[in-house]
């Protein structure tokens, strides 16, 4: 379940979660492109073993690539494939400029 929003009320910097049960609740940091916030909920255990130091995909299976990725990076999926997602022939265009 994703829940996404643009205002809370905490520091929009920061990445925060709440304990549930056998769930947790992960609130993002800002992207820093569009400034959107969004939350994912994760089995306890398997966010347990992200913290404690297991690589995030292994760690957090449950969650997309794009919601690992937002977890690493900060960047929403959509402002991350404006950033990061150039083919070769665009770096050496831009490299040729």
């Amino acid at each position: 379940m994703v829940l996404q929003g643009k205002s809370f009320n905490h520091d929009p910097m920061t990445l925060r979660f709440w304990y549930r049960g056998d769930i947790v609740e992960i609130q993002t940091k800002a992207c820093p492109g569009c400034r959107e916030i969004e939350r994912f909920e994760v089995p306890l255990e398997h966010f347990k073993a992200w913290r404690a130091g297991q690589l995030i995909h292994s760690a957090l299976s449950s969650l997309t690539d794009a919601q690992c990725e937002r977890l690493v990076s900060g960047y929403c999926d959509k402002c991350w494939q404006g950033v990061f997602n150039n083919t070769e022939d665009d770096i050496n265009e831009d490299l040729c400029d």
